[in-house]
C-alpha cells in the first residue's frame, strides 16, 4: 500500500467500517473483497462489457491522469525535502509543506532532486539508458557512505517477512453479500483507471483491448485474494515507467514480478539502504511524465467546454486521492 495508489487508501478506509483496521477479520475481509472485485472484472471480460470504457471521453481520461500526476508529485515532495508527511488533499499538503519549510533536509533534497534531474535528462537524451537503475545504485552507495560517517537520512523499511499462504480457507463467505456493494464500487474504479491508462499509455500502433485489460486486472485480484492480498488496479506511474524503458513485450510484467519475488525472498536487507528521497525522485519524474501538457494545451485552444470537463475530473480525482 503506497501513497501513489489512491485506490488502496480508499479501500483501507472503506473496509475499516466492517472490521478493526488490520485485525485478523480485516485481513480476511480484504482477501474476500479481492476475490469479489476480481470476479466482477472477470465477468466483465466474459460478457464482453469492455465497451463501457468507450463511454469515457479523451478529455476525461486526460483529466483523470492529470489528477493522478499532481497527486504523485505533491505526495513525494515531503520525502524529497525531508519534511513530515501530510495525508491531506494536494492543496492542503502544499500548504503544510510551506509551513514546515524551515525543517528542510539539505541532504535528502540534493539526493531526491539529483535523482529527478538525472533521470529527466537521460530520458530525453538516451531513452534506452537505465537511468532509474543507475540512480538507485548511486543512491545506495551514497547512503552507505553517509552511514559510515554517522549521518542518517530516512530510508525504506525492510519487509517484515515474505510468506505465501492460501487464504481461501476460512474466509468469511457469509459476509460476501454485505461487502458486495463495496466490491462493485472498487471494480468500477478499476474500470475507470484501467481505461484511462490503456487509452493514454499504450503500445505503439495498437488499439487498446479493454476486455483483455479487465481480465488481467481481475485475474490479478483473484490471485491476490487467494494468497491473502488486496485488490489490484492499473498503475499509471508503473505503466509509464515500463513504456519509457522500452519494455513493450508482454513478458516485461512477468519478468518484473519474478524479480520482485526474488528480491523479497533473498534480498530483503537491501531495502534499508534505499533513501526515501531516491524513490520519491523517481516517482516525481514518472508523475511529470503522466501529465500530458501538450494534449491539454491543444484541447484548451479548441474547446473550452472540454477543458472544464478535464478540470472537473482532476478535482474529483484529487478529492478521491485524499
Amino acid at each position: 500500500m503506497g501513497q501513489i495508489q489512491p485506490l488502496h487508501l480508499f479501500f483501507a478506509v472503506s473496509l475499516a467500517g466492517y472490521a478493526a483496521l488490520f485485525s485478523a477479520q480485516y485481513m480476511a475481509l480484504a482477501s474476500l473483497l479481492a476475490l469479489l472485485v476480481g470476479g466482477i472484472l472477470l465477468a466483465v471480460y466474459v460478457f464482453k462489457l469492455g465497451w463501457v470504457a468507450n463511454l469515457l471521453s479523451y478529455p476525461v481520461t486526460l483529466g483523470f491522469l492529470a489528477g493522478v500526476s499532481i497527486h504523485i508529485i505533491v505526495s513525494q515532495l515531503p520525502s524529497i525535502l525531508g519534511l513530515p508527511h501530510d495525508l491531506a488533499s494536494p492543496f492542503q499538503a502544499l500548504y503544510h509543506l510551506v509551513l514546515n519549510i524551515g525543517q528542510l533536509n539539505i541532504i535528502t533534497t540534493l539526493i531526491g532532486g539529483g535523482v529527478f534531474a538525472f533521470i529527466f535528462w537521460f530520458s530525453r537524451q538516451y531513452k534506452r539508458f537505465p537511468a532509474a537503475l543507475v540512480a538507485l545504485t548511486v543512491s545506495i552507495t551514497i547512503e552507505m557512505a553517509l552511514n559510515a560517517n554517522n549521518i542518517h537520512i530516512p530510508t525504506l523499511s525492510n519487509p517484515a517477512g515474505f510468506e505465501l499462504h492460501w487464504a481461501i480457507i476460512g474466509l468469511p463467505w457469509q459476509q460476501a453479500l454485505t461487502i458486495f456493494p463495496l466490491a462493485l464500487l472498487i471494480a468500477m474504479i478499476c474500470i475507470v483507471q484501467t481505461s484511462a491508462v490503456s487509452n493514454t499509455i499504450k503500445d505503439r500502433n495498437t488499439t487498446p483491448n479493454f476486455n483483455r485489460d479487465f481480465a488481467g486486472i481481475g485475474l490479478g485480484s483473484v490471485l491476490s485474494g487467494l494468497i491473502g492480498g488486496f485488490p489490484g488496479n492499473a498503475s499509471p506511474p508503473r505503466s509509464m515507467l515500463i513504456q519509457q524503458t522500452g519494455a513493450y513485450s508482454k513478458w516485461a510484467a512477468l519478468f518484473s514480478a519474478a524479480v520482485i519475488c526474488l528480491v523479497l525472498l533473498y534480498a530483503q536487507n537491501v531495502f534499508h539502504l534505499i533513501p526515501k528521497a531516491t524513490l520519491a525522485g523517481i516517482l516525481m519524474y514518472v508523475g511529470l511524465s503522466i501529465f500530458k501538457w501538450t494534449e491539454i494545451k491543444r484541447i484548451s485552444s479548441t474547446e473550452s467546454s472540454r477543458v472544464l470537463l478535464m478540470f472537473s475530473d482532476y478535482v474529483d480525482d484529487s478529492h478521491f486521492s485524499n
